[in-house]
């Protein structure tokens, strides 16, 4: 996978920034297998709800073994019309107020799907307009939902492409969500 053109630009609440540069070997599947592994060792959950990614990411860790004692499920979602959104506690308003593309929407997304699937750990990624992407100027919002922290970022990617957008989407999802999981773990 390709991870140039990613960088994040700091908007969670806590004021953490990550950064996408990548080490020598790193990808996204090693990305996936720390998560994984983790997870497992401390007994707890993930959930996901995707718009930008159409599935990508959840679709990453079902390659996994064992995935399925740690991932409790994913919704995705393809418009604002989608009748999935009510399941997460988002309203048709909330959507039109903000837009699906929005941090609060992507920040309500990542609570709704870790309630709904009772899991211990969310992520949630918003989506964009063709038009931006179009122009090779992508940004996305981010969010993490844990036992005990919110956490949203936006992520500028340079793609001309929908499929190098979702690439670059998943390995930023998975390096934010891997620093998170230290993090809780320093914390604990």
């Amino acid at each position: 996978m390709d991870r140039g053109g990613i960088g994040a630009i700091d908007g969670s609440p806590d004021r953490a920034h990550y950064t996408f540069q990548g080490g020598a070997g790193e990808n996204v599947a090693s990305l996936v297998a720390m998560g994984v592994a983790i997870l497992l060792r401390r007994g707890q959950t993930v959930a996901f709800a995707e718009t930008l990614t159409g599935g990508m990411l959840s679709n990453l860790w079902h390659g996994e073994a064992e995935v399925d004692r740690i991932l409790n499920g994913a919704l995705v979602f393809s418009s604002v019309e989608s009748s999935l959104w009510p399941l997460l506690g988002v309203t048709g308003v909330f959507l039109e107020n903000f837009g699906i593309s929005s941090r609060e929407v992507a920040l309500a997304a990542a609570e709704g799907v870790r309630e709904l699937m009772r899991s211990d750990f969310s992520i949630a990624m918003g989506g964009m307009t063709d038009r931006r992407l179009a122009r090779g100027d992508c940004a996305f919002w981010l969010a993490i939902r844990t036992p005990t922290r919110k956490i949203v970022q936006r992520i500028d990617a340079s793609a001309t492409g929908r499929d190098l957008l979702r690439e670059r989407a998943c390995y930023a999802a998975c390096k934010v969500f891997l620093q998170v999981l230290f993090e809780e773990d320093v914390a604990t």
